[in-house]
């Protein structure tokens, strides 16, 4: 073979050749062709931000419409097309225009807090009947930023720490609504908590009840909070322990059995109602067993539930739960009416039939809770069975039903088999 026949190519390839080319051709072609199509229709992404338009109005325009536009209906469209500008390289400044938004509550604020001896209830400004009053606007403002997201984040950090009440309740609202989207501002809320502004205080503690899930950075301020000497501040703080749930209370449990001592019922009831949302153990056993001795019913009531979600854990409660049973009323005995309310009221006076009611309601809850301990509650058998005669057909029922869980029986099936059946199939 000659070196002129090494590179002398055959028909074969030189038509191979030539198709190769043919395609790369038609390909440049088309290429060419997509991208004089594709620039015609120029997307928004390569716009300078500041040549954007929404009918016709830039940013700023809309912006100005929202700050000074007196009608509610065009405020909130205003921010609905604010929105659309966040999206598109505008979520800071939309931010900003928010909280400005928020600055003019201010005297809002003023009135609110009179109207409700000093307390901020968001919920009473915000249930407006109208379908675009300043409620809406206020409540479309806040709802905006979860749709701006961690963007928004950053700018409300900044209006925490504005002169302007109005805007630092305004980026705490927000922030409430974002949840786990305001997780890094946890320090400035921390930060807000040991203000001295009351109600801000407040607000900063609801919104770690709503941002500062599974956070162990909320524990110290929570339970701060728990001794605080406002009531308000107290209440706050239980809220938010029951909204973050165990994590938090769970760590926080001790905090809130010291809480049972309150000097004020509506915070014991809380506090009762925490135990139950972030759980219970066995040390809270001797707490309860106080609880149920409560003056205020309502705390009595949510005790006992405490007990009853404890279950055999709460064995302990079973001598002083069968005590109970022997000094409650269980039925109309005038004797034992006179014994108990010193023979002052007689069988028949309306106050001795709401007195027995009364009464009858924590027999409920006692027969109640040892049916929920179950076995371990044998103890109260006996006295069971003696009152299960002299009580009414609900008490009845619910006596029985307890004695069934104490002897250790499962509820029966909804819909029993007889052993001598024969399947159809």
């Amino acid at each position: 073979m000659t070196f002129r026949h090494l590179f002398s190519p055959s028909p074969r390839s030189l038509a191979l050749g030539i198709l190769i080319v043919g395609i790369a051709l038609f390909a440049a072609k088309d290429g060419a062709a997509a991208k004089k199509e594709r620039d015609k229709q120029t997307p928004v992404a390569k716009i300078r931000k500041e040549q954007l338009r929404y009918a016709g109005k830039s940013f700023e325009q809309w912006r100005e419409q929202l700050l000074t536009e007196l009608m509610p209906k065009v405020r909130i469209e205003s921010l609905k097309v604010l929105i659309v500008f966040a999206h598109h390289g505008y979520a800071a400044e939309t931010t900003a225009a928010l909280l400005e938004l928020g600055r003019g509550y201010e005297t809002w604020l003023e009135l609110e807090e009179r109207e409700n001896e000093g307390a901020f209830e968001s919920k009473s400004f915000l249930s407006n009947d109208e379908e675009a009053g300043e409620g809406a606007v206020y409540e479309t403002a806040a709802s905006a930023v979860v749709t701006i997201g961690p963007a928004a984040v950053p700018i409300l950090r900044s209006g925490l720490k504005e002169e302007s009440r109005a805007v630092r309740f305004f980026a705490l609202y927000a922030m409430g609504k974002m949840k786990g989207y305001a997780k890094e501002a946890v320090p400035d809320l921390v930060e807000i908590t040991q203000g001295r502004d009351l109600e801000l205080r407040r607000c900063a503690l609801d919104i770690l009840g709503k941002v500062g899930a599974k956070d162990k950075r909320v524990l110290p301020p929570l339970r701060a909070a728990l001794k605080d000497k406002e009531k308000r501040v107290r209440c706050t703080a239980l809220d938010a322990i029951i909204e973050l749930g165990p994590d938090i209370g769970g760590p926080a449990s001790a905090d809130i059995l010291e809480t049972l001592k309150d000097r004020e019922s509506e915070v014991r009831e809380k506090a009762l109602e925490a135990l139950k949302k972030t759980g219970l153990s066995a040390k809270a056993v001797p707490p309860l067993l106080k609880a149920i001795q409560d003056a205020d019913a309502e705390v009595q009531h949510q005790a006992y539930l405490c007990l009853q979600q404890l279950g055999p854990q709460g064995k302990e409660a079973v001598p002083t739960l069968v005590a109970n049973l022997k000094r409650l009323p269980s039925g109309d005995d005038k004797k034992q009416d006179r014994r108990i309310r010193g023979g002052r009221m007689t069988i028949g006076d309306p106050s001795v039939e709401a007195y027995l009611l009364e009464r009858f309601d924590e027999l409920s809850h006692v027969i109640e809770t040892l049916g929920a301990i179950g076995p371990d509650a044998k103890e109260a058998i006996p006295v069971l069975k003696k009152m299960i005669d002299k009580v009414n057909q609900t008490q009845k029922e619910k006596i029985t039903e307890a004695l069934k869980k104490i002897a250790g029986e499962k509820p029966a099936s909804l819909y029993p088999t007889p052993t001598n059946a024969k399947s159809p199939f």
